[in-house]
């Protein structure tokens, strides 16, 4: 428990201590993905406009499944992915290649949440991942 608090804090550290350049290189990046997005979207509804009737039934269902599967199928099936992942880490008769390939897949906020709600109430597992003071 004591190395997840640990590693919280360096976390919160590491984000903290940014330099000016890189900060510059995200805020640029996050400029161009809002940029390519909006051009995307003005591609899209242009070509939209000059298809037939017939064909826009079927872009239109397209575009449908596109959503369902970006907003529901995916994310659902990522969390299932890492469930079973932090599952596989953390049994102890598992094979250790496939354990360790297993602990390094899955995400590290996933085995935090899963320590957190398997924990009792007077637990020393931190819920709270930003907060400084109880993670030494």
């Amino acid at each position: 428990m004591l190395t997840l608090r640990i590693q919280l804090a360096s976390r919160q550290n590491d984000s903290r201590n940014i330099s000016a350049s890189r900060r510059c290189l995200q805020y640029v990046g996050a400029f161009l993905a809002i940029t390519f997005a909006l051009a995307g979207l003005l591609i899209a509804l242009t070509i939209s406009i000059k298809i037939t009737p017939k064909q826009k039934i079927s872009w239109a269902a397209k575009f449908i499944k596109s959503i369902v599967q970006d907003l529901l199928i995916n994310p659902l099936l990522t969390f299932l992915m890492h469930f079973i992942m932090a599952k596989i880490s953390e049994k102890k008769n598992t094979n250790n290649r496939i354990r360790t390939l297993a602990t390094k897949l899955v995400n590290p906020e996933m085995l935090t949440l899963k320590k957190a709600f398997q924990a009792k109430q007077h637990s020393r597992v931190s819920t709270n991942l930003y907060s400084t003071s109880s993670l030494i």
